[in-house]
């Protein structure tokens, strides 16, 4: 016994020193906690590279087993999913997978969905393909929506309003196929950077009375410093009333935001239901959100914004914005995302069905809300993200998902350098007290 004297002050020092290197505020009962709003869906790695591109709810006619589901894709996995909403859950099928699918003969890396005028449902091959969903026997199948075109690295596809469907090219054009031609609508070539694959072109919407006013939006990197560039553009009309006359010094800057790195940076566009346009953000990169910008209301990294661009200078504020009267920039919607791609709006319900592409483990689907917190990076998909402790403590975290319960003492003591220190010191002093 009296080789062990040394114990009890040791361990009474030891819960001393716990507490002084912890501190009472970090105590389960006293950590406030943030609302977050979890995925409506989310699938795994399996240790794989994986990104998610957000789809389309499909509200068309041609594709009768679509009706009502949401469409997306893995830009690397080469997949292509069809999402039901149930009473139980989501449920999901897959389509296509064109790695495994003797008929492909290579990966379809889907960078974006969109539908035409009349709500068919079609996806961009960053090799150079548009496809068209159909129906054939009852099955789902695609296909070359423009045969004999091919396109440079289409990122997005938007509708014109006027029977069109537009492509972007990542390197800088807007090419409106018509008639078998592939019509340049835009080319920014020069102006846009596409330096790294998630840079470029990135995003288009044409103005709901586009076919009357000619105004139509975009987003891409800029070459001067990188930054992401949401500008406007007019096309004027040739002699059959076709707007498709477009001059570079038309263009009308709205907004730059810096980016730290050259990826997650987003980009895309969509006009909603409401009228207003919307923006989606990425944090701007590099690992981790290693500057906490989808968390920071200040800054419009890693977020969604709104914006009424048919009044106000360069754009107005949506009176109903959640942080229009202050608490953040006026301009977001929803924010804690780490990079949405792609985004839409169920053209039957209005709501807004958002792909987040994840880090390490989890790709997501959102429902999005208004004033909603996504999570990132306290959270990836559904589950607490666990990055280097420099960059990210973990503990908003705790009693939303089960596991981080378990992590407390993990976290906060044996990763924690302080607390080792003082747990060495503790022990030595403990032993030389028991002396």
């Amino acid at each position: 016994m009296e080789g062990r004297s040394w114990l009890l002050p040791w361990l009474a020092l030891l819960l001393v020193l716990f507490l002084l290197s912890v501190g009472w505020r970090n105590l389960p009962e006293e950590q406030p906690q943030a609302q977050y709003n979890l995925p409506l869906y989310e699938y795994t790695h399996d240790g794989e590279p994986t990104s998610i591109t957000g789809g389309q709810v499909y509200r068309g006619e041609a594709v009768e087993p679509l009706v009502g589901k949401y469409v997306f894709g893995d830009f690397i996995h080469g997949k292509i999913w069809a999402l039901e909403r149930t009473d139980s859950g989501p449920v999901v099928e897959l389509l296509l997978d064109s790695l495994n699918d003797p008929g492909w003969e290579a990966r379809l890396s889907a960078s974006a969905f969109g539908v035409d005028d009349a709500g068919e449902l079609y996806v961009a091959d960053h090799g150079g393909t548009v496809w068209r969903f159909t129906e054939a026997g009852g099955s789902v199948t695609l296909v070359d929506a423009f045969p004999g075109l091919e396109f440079v690295n289409p990122v997005g596809l938007a509708a014109t309003g006027d029977g069109r469907l537009c492509i972007v090219e990542q390197p800088g054009r807007v090419v409106c196929p018509q008639d078998g031609n592939a019509t340049v609508l835009l080319d920014i070539r020069e102006t846009v950077n596409d330096g790294d694959w998630e840079q470029g072109f990135l995003g288009l919407a044409f103005h709901p009375g586009f076919a009357e006013n000619g105004r139509f939006f975009v987003t891409y990197t800029t070459h001067e410093d990188g930054a992401l560039r949401l500008a406007e553009f007019s096309a004027s009309a040739n002699t059959t009333g076709v707007r498709n006359h477009v001059s570079s010094s038309s263009e009308r800057v709205l907004l730059e935001v810096a980016q730290p790195f050259r990826n997650h940076n987003g980009g895309h566009l969509e006009f909603g239901p409401d009228g207003y346009l919307w923006l989606g953000l990425g944090d701007g990169g590099k690992y981790s959100d290693i500057f906490g910008n989808a968390q920071d209301l200040e800054t419009l990294l890693g977020t969604l914004l709104r914006l009424d661009i048919d009044d106000g200078d360069p754009y107005g504020i949506p009176d109903d914005n959640p942080f229009a009267d202050g608490g953040g920039r006026p301009e977001i919607w929803a924010y804690g995302f780490r990079n949405p791609w792609k985004f839409s709006f169920d053209l039957e319900t209005g709501e807004l069905w958002l792909g987040d592409v994840g880090q390490d483990e989890w790709e997501e689907i959102n429902i999005v809300e208004r004033g909603g917190n996504y999570g990132w990076a306290y959270y990836e998909g559904a589950h607490c993200y666990e990055p280097p402790l420099e960059y990210y403590d973990g503990w908003d975290c705790r009693g939303l998902d089960p596991q981080a319960e378990g992590a407390w003492l993990w976290e906060r003591v044996l990763l924690n350098p302080l607390a080792l220190l003082l747990l060495g010191a503790s022990l030595l002093i403990a032993r030389r007290l028991g002396r």
